[in-house]
């Protein structure tokens, strides 16, 4: 039988804050079980929604390329037709693609994360050539979804207890 990770790290923690702490004398021993203690619960709590913020991600950015590929077929003047071609087969076969790894999800969202660094590759190079404006929609699109990011990470972290951690408490 196999343990949920969250409850191996709760048993990690439990035992970390039961049992070693208190057998602990020195503060900064003490300090560093505590620090342990909290980046364990961190990584627990980002395990935990890792799955759902990933499956958002991907909904996010697969939906940034449909809007990329229905742009570019309607805005062709902008930009080098070739370059655009290009992207295009690679958006599309990307949207296609099936993982069938051990982490699906984890490999479609790095896939998909690389194709957005294509994508923001591209732009500049549209936005070089005076195109800035027939492309605001992706762009804003694409300056949304990495905030959002950044915010879901953030959401993830819970400070470190800095006064437990200065006190040896």
């Amino acid at each position: 039988m196999q343990l949920p990770i969250d409850r191996v790290f709760k048993g990690i923690i439990y035992t970390i804050k039961g049992v070693f702490l208190p057998e602990l004398s020195s503060p900064y021993a003490r300090a560093q079980a505590i620090a342990i203690s909290s980046i364990l619960h961190n990584v627990m709590v980002r395990m935990a929604s890792i799955d759902k913020l990933q499956l958002a991600q991907n909904n996010s950015l697969e939906e940034i390329f449909q809007r990329m590929e229905r742009i570019l077929s309607e805005h062709s003047n902008v930009f080098k037709e070739e370059d655009a071609k290009e992207l295009l087969g690679e958006i599309s076969q990307q949207l296609q693609t099936k993982y069938e790894s051990n982490n699906p999800l984890a490999d479609e969202n790095c896939a998909l994360k690389q194709m957005l660094e294509k994508v923001i590759e591209f732009l500049w190079t549209i936005k070089e050539a005076g195109g800035n404006e027939t492309l605001k929609e992706l762009h804003d699109s694409i300056r949304h979804f990495l905030k959002q990011e950044v915010e879901a990470e953030l959401s993830l972290l819970s400070p470190i207890d800095m006064a437990g951690v200065s006190k040896g408490k």
